[in-house]
């Protein structure tokens, strides 16, 4: 995955989740990918299969994440349930920075 392509870095993660259906972390940072895109939809597919593959150890920055989706797609009670879950499962909110850390990662280089 090349850094600030979330266009190619979505291709690299789908190809993952091909040869491993079950990969929650390929599901969260292909999310992330398209939610940067601004496809919030999208990227809500992704965060549900992430959490439902991370059935034995929840990824609180899924959930923290998809909050963010629902927020953005007006979901008002999903966002809040979601956020609920996400400090539940990391009250220390290291989410918060993975989140930041995450955007970075597909964020387009500065133009010269």
């Amino acid at each position: 995955m090349i850094l600030g392509e979330p266009q190619s870095a979505i291709i690299d993660y789908s190809a993952a989740i091909r040869i491993m259906p079950n990969f929650s972390h390929a599901y969260l940072s292909r999310a992330i990918a398209y939610a940067v895109l601004g496809n919030d939809r999208r990227a809500l597919e992704d965060y549900n299969d992430a959490i439902r593959w991370s059935e034995f150890d929840p990824i609180a920055i899924a959930y923290y994440n998809r909050s963010l989706s629902h927020r953005k797609l007006n979901d008002k009670a999903s966002e809040k349930r979601d956020l609920d879950k996400a400090l539940s499962l990391d009250p220390s909110r290291s989410w918060e920075r993975a989140y930041k850390i995450g955007q970075h990662w597909f964020a387009p280089p500065p133009k010269d």
